[in-house]
């Protein structure tokens, strides 16, 4: 394996200078933090996270827990995590729960033990509470659900507002036998879906 020091002799360079260009520490010149870069992929090198992180580093990755990744819909918003991640300088590292909260809470254990700087949680219907109190020393987002316990940070649809304009649709167009097949009213998102379908079929 090629360390920094490697690096640093080829260059003439200290291994502190090193680390802190491929570190893009502001106090390095760009053209050093250029030939830096230069050599250490030419020499197949791979900066050790673990220790970059004890130096004092922040961490590079973010956590993505989706409940299943075989699902069209998860697949696509973990790549388009990953390529967005990506232009910024980050990394995705990729968890699925299947929906059970004892896989959920593995997961969130691995996060933390990996020192993710963040997350970003389709959480289940009812988080164990160790998932609640992990997550609430690690900044997080939740996606498309919203679980009353976890962080007020939110990204995802208007589920009752969806429901109710699609339900109001169909009645505006005359049809009076309107049925909804949705998932579990256990979770967020099936309990405003089928709110927004009640809502409108009764103000009809």
């Amino acid at each position: 394996m090629t360390t920094a020091k490697d690096v640093a002799a080829s260059l003439g360079l200290s291994v502190s200078t090193v680390g802190r260009a491929l570190s893009d520490d502001p106090r390095i010149s760009a053209e050093t933090k250029a030939r830096v870069v230069r050599a250490a992929e030419a020499m197949g090198y791979v900066a050790n996270r673990a220790a970059r992180m004890m130096r004092g580093a922040s961490s590079d990755i973010v956590g993505v827990v989706v409940p299943d990744i075989s699902n069209g819909f998860y697949a696509t918003i973990a790549h388009a995590l990953s390529e967005t991640l990506a232009r910024n300088r980050y990394q995705l590292m990729l968890g699925e729960t299947a929906d059970d909260p004892t896989a959920e809470l593995r997961q969130v254990r691995g996060f933390v033990a990996a020192q993710v700087t963040g997350a970003i949680v389709v959480p289940t219907a009812r988080p164990a509470p160790e998932t609640v109190r992990l997550l609430g020393a690690l900044p997080h987002v939740q996606l498309l659900r919203n679980v009353a316990s976890l962080s007020p940070q939110w990204f995802g649809i208007d589920d009752d507002r969806s429901l109710r304009m699609a339900t109001e649709h169909l009645t505006g167009l005359g049809h009076r036998r309107i049925a909804f097949v949705g998932g579990t009213a256990d979770l967020p998102t099936g309990a405003a879906r089928l709110r927004g379908y009640r809502e409108a079929i009764a103000t009809a």
